[in-house]
Order: C-alpha cells, then structure tokens, then sequence
C-alpha cells in the first residue's frame, strides 16, 4: 500500500502463538536429541537398565535379609544376657546360702560350748579358763602338737579379750631340767610382699594342715556384699579350709589372713586361689577391737544389696531382707547406673562413691535401669552392724 504523503506501508499478519508452538516443537527436539545421546551414551558404557533394576531388587532382598540377621542377633545377645544376670543371681543365691549355713553351724558351735562351759567343774567362775590341753608327738623329732580348749562358763555378750603365754617345762636327755618357750607369731609388714615369694598358708592343726604356696598378686578386691580392699593378697595353690589361716613369710611372720577361695583363668583352665585380708589393715583398729570388737570410728552407709558387674554395668543380684535397698523397692536385676549423678562402672568404684556421702544414715541417690526404663531413686542407707544376729543372752 502506497501512501499519499509518503513511501509505501507494508503491512504484515502478526501470530505469537505460531511463534510459541515453534518454539515449544525446537525444545522438545533438542530434549529428545540430548536424551537420544543420553542413552547412547550409557548404552555404550555397558548399562542395562532391567539389569539394574534386577540387581537393585537383589540388593534390597539382602537387605532385608541382614536387618533379619540383626534382629534375630540382637534377640540372642539379649537372651545370653538374661542367662548371664540369672548365672550370677543363683551365683549370689548359693554364696549367701552357704554364708547362712556356715552362721548356724557357729552359732550352734558356740551354744553347744556355752551348755558344755556349764555343766563343767568349777563353771561358777565368770572369765574364760583353759579346760583341757592335750600335747601329741609331731611327725618328726623334738616336734609337737599342742591342743588347748578354753572354756567360759557365761554366754558372752561382748569379745573376750586376753592373751595366752605357753612355756613347756620338762628336763632333756641328760636329766637337766628345762623350760622352752613357745611364743606368738610376730606380726609383719604385708606391704613388703612381692610376688612370687614364698609362704606358708597355716590352718589349725598344724604343719598338716598347712600349704606351701606362693604370692599370685596383690591387687584391689571387691566382694558383692559391699566389700573393698584398696590391695589384697592372693595366693596359690589354694588352701582347701581358708577360713582363718594365717599367711606366714619365710621370716615366720604373719603378713595376712584367709578370707576366700577365688578362681581365675590360667592357660585355659580355672586356678583355684586364696585372698588374704593383709595384716597391716589389722595394726590400725587391733586396740579398737580388743576393747569394742570392731573399729571404733563412725559406721559408713549400707544400702543392703548384692551387686555384680556384668560388661561394665553394675547389677543388682539380690537385696538382703527389710535392709535399705529393700524397703526403697530395688530389685534384682536392676542396673545401677550412677551414684548422686556420677556414674560407676565398677563394684569398687560403686562402693567408694556411696562411701563417700557420709556416715550410716546419708541418702544415697541413685540412678537405675530396669526393663527399659531409667528412673532416680533416693535410698536412706544404715549401719550393717544393726542388721546383724547377735548372742542372745540367758
């Protein structure tokens, strides 16, 4: 078209949406080609896509197999837990029973001496006295064995104290007369024991009943019945009636006394060993327990449980009847986890924790776990001394 005034006016359709379908079908080309090189590309590099959608079902199917194999593990180490906890309460169960009846064999051993000290002569007199001695031959020459039985015509209700001094009077082979002697064994510095040394563990009865040995170890020791000894002393072979020998160095002087038999392992088998109380545990209280029968200093608190340690978790194991642990509802099989929010791993650690809090009487906060709940309990401990069985008195 021409205009009137000017050059001419060329006019044109204009159609954005042809523009926009153009474009849209260029995109979709350009997309389908990269796409086309994509898989040309991954076909050349050896991927299969139903191979990996096989192998990631595979994948998924082991899986779920491991996660049963977990489970079914986790069910087992669970299981051998439970079996362990219950090893070690029957374990518990048999030491106290056994505690129980070596109690009553005493306490009937010494009702049976106290009838016998009154229908003895002379049974008025109130103290203790020699009733009997008895001397045998040895087993070798110039060697005897000399039995004495005191007697106390009273039931006591407090510690007899006193001392014996023996001496032998008798005359040698050529007719002179002589007296000999036969004093008490010299007590010893226990700290001065090495191991490996040689002893004489010593029961009553003499050489026969005594056992040649050697030091095993010293080390802490820490019994179930809240119980530690910052260093005690073990010794092999063990001697078969422990209770009460004397643990003798080759200066012949007392350095301890049996207190238990105990086991460790040794070349794949079990070794039976003595834990001797050192007698330099003894030397501080000896006064004391000569005037009071035990140490005269303030009691430390007593929760009146039995605990174990089971993979470095403290385990409740038994609760002695109406005591402190008791009557806050403790349980056996509960897991001590910390004392006053420390937390303990050890039966000595447990201990010297609870120790710590004060004298007999303290409250004793105490964090446990039971069945999956981890709760705080507050226990009121005691004096142990106010738990025991004492003479009744005629």
């Amino acid at each position: 078209m021409r205009s009137p005034d000017g050059p001419n006016l060329v006019i044109r359709s204009h159609s954005p949406k042809r523009r926009f379908a153009l474009a849209g079908v260029i995109l979709v080309i350009v997309g389908l080609a990269m796409y086309i090189v994509y898989e040309y590309g991954r076909f050349n590099a050896g991927y299969d896509r139903l191979a990996a959608a096989q192998q990631r079902t595979e994948l998924e199917v082991e899986i779920e197999r491991l996660n049963k194999s977990n489970r079914e593990l986790r069910t087992h180490l669970a299981e051998l837990d439970t079996i362990r906890i219950g090893r070690a309460r029957e374990q518990a169960e048999v030491t106290r029973t056994i505690s129980d009846l070596q109690a009553q064999v005493a306490k009937q051993t010494q009702e049976l001496a106290f009838y016998r000290g009154i229908v003895a002569q002379g049974a008025a007199a109130v103290g203790v006295k020699v009733q009997q001695v008895h001397i045998t031959a040895g087993t070798k020459a110039q060697h005897f064995m000399m039995h004495i039985s005191l007697m106390r015509s009273v039931r006591p209700d407090n510690v007899a104290v006193g001392s014996v001094a023996l001496s032998v009077d008798g005359t040698t082979s050529d007719g002179k007369p002589q007296t000999l002697d036969l004093p008490a064994l010299t007590l010893g510095a226990s700290k001065a024991a090495e191991i490996g040394e040689r002893v004489v563990i010593g029961g009553a009865g003499g050489r026969t009943r005594s056992v040649a040995g050697r030091i095993a170890a010293r080390q802490e020791f820490a019994g179930y019945w809240e119980y530690v000894l910052d260093e005690a002393i073990f010794t092999y072979p063990a001697h078969p009636n422990w209770g009460g020998t004397g643990l003798i160095n080759g200066a012949g002087e007392l350095i301890g006394i049996g207190s238990l038999q105990v086991e460790r392992a040794r070349e794949g088998e079990n070794e039976h060993l003595n834990m001797v109380v050192p007698i330099d545990y003894l030397k501080p209280v000896l006064d004391d327990l000569r005037k009071f029968g035990r140490a005269n200093r303030p009691a430390r608190p007593w929760l009146g449980l039995y605990s174990t340690e089971i993979e470095d978790k403290i385990v409740v194991v038994g609760v002695a009847p109406k005591g402190p642990a008791a009557r806050a509802e403790l349980k056996t099989g509960d897991v001590v986890l910390s004392v006053k929010g420390e937390s303990v791993t050890t039966l000595a650690a447990f201990y010297r924790k609870v120790w710590a809090l004060g004298t007999a009487g303290a409250e004793v906060p105490l964090t446990l776990y039971r069945e999956g709940v981890t709760f705080e309990v507050r226990v009121n401990s005691s004096d142990r001394a106010k738990f025991l069985k004492v003479p009744r008195l005629h």
